[in-house]
C-alpha cells in the first residue's frame, strides 16, 4: 500500500474518532463506529456432498447494518463471522465484491470471471471453525480490506476448502463488521 493510502486511511481513522497510535496502550474510543450486517444466510445452497474447490451457493449481498441503515460508501471490512446451523465440518472461502458478478453455480467449480476482478475486494478463509455441538462457529477477528461500493452495498459468494456434505439448505449464515471511512 502507498504511503499517501496509508496517510489517508489514517486520516480517515482519526476522523471517526478513532485513536490510531503506535502504543499498546492507546486507547480506543468507545464512540469508535464499528458497523455489524445481520446474520446473511448464504443464498443457493444445494444440498449434497462438495468437492474442495466448488462453488457453495450462489451471491449473496450484504445491505444494511443490523439497525436497518445502509452500510457505507467505503469502509474496511475488519472481521466476519460464518454460522454453520448443520453443524458440518465446514472449511470455506468467502469471494468479496463492491458490485455484482457472474457467480459460478453452486457445486461446480468456482469459476470467477476475469471481467469481475476489478469489482473484488478481498478472498477471506474460514477454518474449521469451533464445535459447540450442534453448530459450527467460525470467527476472523483480524481483517484489514478497503471498498468504495457506490451503491452501498457488498455482494459475496463461497468455495469450499474442505468437502462438505450439506444435509440441509438454508443452514449457513455469514455477517461482516466494517469501520467505515469518513
Amino acid at each position: 500500500m502507498s504511503s499517501k493510502l496509508v496517510a489517508e486511511a489514517i486520516a480517515a481513522l482519526g476522523a471517526a474518532g478513532i485513536a490510531v497510535s503506535n502504543s499498546k496502550d492507546a486507547p480506543i474510543p468507545a464512540d469508535s463506529r464499528l458497523v455489524i450486517t445481520p446474520w446473511v444466510a448464504v443464498p443457493g445452497i444445494v444440498t449434497g456432498a462438495f468437492e474442495a474447490g466448488d462453488a457453495f451457493g450462489s451471491m449473496g449481498t450484504f445491505t444494511v447494518d443490523i439497525e436497518g441503515n445502509p452500510l457505507p460508501k467505503k469502509g474496511f471490512i475488519v472481521g466476519a463471522r460464518l454460522l454453520d446451523k448443520d453443524d458440518d465440518t465446514l472449511s470455506a472461502t468467502m469471494h468479496v465484491f463492491w458490485d455484482t458478478f457472474t457467480p459460478t453455480a453452486s457445486k461446480d467449480a468456482l469459476a470467477l470471471l476475469a471481467a469481475d476482478s476489478e469489482k473484488a475486494v478481498t478472498v477471506m478463509g474460514f477454518d474449521d471453525g469451533s464445535d459447540e455441538g450442534a453448530y459450527k462457529i467460525h470467527e476472523i477477528t483480524v481483517w484489514n480490506s478497503f471498498y468504495y461500493s457506490p451503491s452501498q452495498k457488498l455482494y459475496f459468494q463461497f468455495s469450499t476448502a474442505g468437502v462438505p456434505n450439506i444435509a440441509a439448505a438454508g443452514m449457513v449464515l455469514v455477517q461482516i463488521a466494517i469501520l467505515p471511512m469518513i
